[in-house]
C-alpha cells in the first residue's frame, strides 16, 4: 500500500457525469465479476487423513489479485461502492477490489465445513449442529479471509475508506469527538491500513522507461441484536471528496501516464515527485525492488 483515503460520498456524486448511478454501478458490478474467483473443488479435495490444509484452501477460495484500489465499505454500501468502482475502472481504467464482488463465497465454505464436521443426525428426524464446532469452523474461515484482505490491503497500491453513516459513526462524549464503526471487518480494514507495510510509489511505478523515453456478501450480515462499536482513528488517510474526485479526473485528462498519478499530484505531491526525482537519478531495477519489499511476505 503506497496510500490511504478517507473518502465522503453519496450518489449525488454521479447526478452530473455522463452516466447514471445505476449505469456506472453495473460498469462496477461486471468490471468486478470479471475478476471473481470461482474454485472448482470440493472441499473433500483439501482433506489429508482428516485436515484441512490452510494454504491451498486460502489460495483458492481467496486467491490474491493484481488490484490499483482497494474499496472498503460497509456492506450496506455494496450499491454505492460498486458504482464508485465502475466510475473508477470507467474514467481511469484502473482496477478495482471489493471482497464481497470477488470472493462471495466464505459463507458457502463455511455452510460446506459446518455440513461436514459440525452437524450430527437429528432422532426426530433432519439434522442438529453442535454449537462448540460451528464456532470453530467460524473462527478458521473468519481467519482466513482476515489475511487475505490484509495480503490484498499490502498488495493494492490504494485504499479507499467509502465513509458513510452506515461506515463510520461520529460520537460525541462531552465535547469528545471521535469515530466508531459497527463493522468488525470495515475496523479490520482500517486498522490493517494503520500498520501495514507503507511501500514507495517506484514499486508501483516504471518511472525510469518512460524517462529514458524520453531522453505502468458472503459479507452481508443477518440481522442480529448484538452490536459491538469500535472505536478507530482516520487521521492517518487523507481526505478525500466527491469534488477531489472530480479534481482527479479533470487532472488527469491534462495528461498522466499513470492514472492515481494525477490524484497524487495534489494529494500527495512531495511523494510524488521525490519518486520521480529517485527515478531520474538512479537507473532502480523494479523487479529488484518488489523482491525486497515481499522477500518475505508471499504473494500470489
Amino acid at each position: 500500500m503506497f496510500s490511504g483515503y478517507n473518502l465522503k460520498l453519496t450518489k449525488e456524486f454521479f447526478d452530473k457525469k455522463p452516466m447514471d448511478f445505476g449505469s456506472y454501478k453495473k460498469i462496477g458490478e461486471q468490471h468486478l465479476k470479471a475478476q471473481a474467483h470461482k474454485y472448482k473443488n470440493d472441499l473433500k479435495w483439501y482433506i489429508n487423513k482428516g485436515i484441512i490444509y490452510e494454504s491451498e484452501l486460502l489460495n483458492d477460495i481467496f486467491p490474491i489479485i493484481n488490484a490499483d484500489i482497494f474499496i472498503s465499505h460497509s456492506h450496506k454500501d455494496k450499491d454505492l461502492a460498486n458504482a464508485l468502482a465502475g466510475w473508477l475502472h470507467d474514467e481511469f481504467d484502473l482496477n478495482v477490489f471489493i471482497d464481497s464482488n470477488i470472493w462471495g463465497y466464505s459463507d458457502e465454505l463455511l455452510d460446506k465445513i459446518n455440513s461436514q464436521y459440525s452437524k450430527r443426525p437429528d432422532p426426530d428426524g433432519g439434522f442438529l449442529y453442535d454449537h462448540r464446532s460451528c464456532n470453530i469452523a467460524s473462527q478458521h474461515v473468519n481467519l482466513m479471509l482476515s489475511i487475505a484482505l490484509q495480503k490484498m490491503i499490502d498488495r493494492a497500491e490504494c485504499v479507499i475508506l467509502l465513509n458513510t453513516n452506515n461506515a463510520i459513526t461520529v460520537f460525541d462524549d462531552n465535547n469528545h469527538r471521535f469515530n466508531s464503526t459497527y463493522s468488525p471487518w470495515v475496523y479490520s480494514e482500517i486498522i490493517c491500513t494503520q500498520i501495514v507495510r507503507k511501500k514507495p510509489l517506484l514499486y508501483y511505478r516504471n518511472y525510469s522507461e518512460l524517462i529514458h523515453a524520453s531522453e505502468n456478501d458472503s459479507m452481508e450480515y443477518s440481522s442480529f441484536p448484538l452490536e459491538l462499536a469500535y472505536s478507530v482513528s482516520l487521521l492517518h488517510i487523507s481526505k478525500l471528496s466527491g469534488e477531489d474526485l472530480d479534481k482527479w479526473a479533470d487532472t488527469y485528462d491534462a495528461g498522466y501516464e499513470y492514472p492515481l498519478d494525477a490524484l497524487y499530484s495534489f494529494k500527495n505531491p512531495k511523494e510524488l515527485e521525490n519518486a520521480k526525482l529517485l527515478a531520474e537519478k538512479y537507473k532502480y531495477d523494479l523487479k529488484q525492488l518488489r523482491a525486497f519489499f515481499d522477500y518475505n511476505f508471499s504473494i500470489h
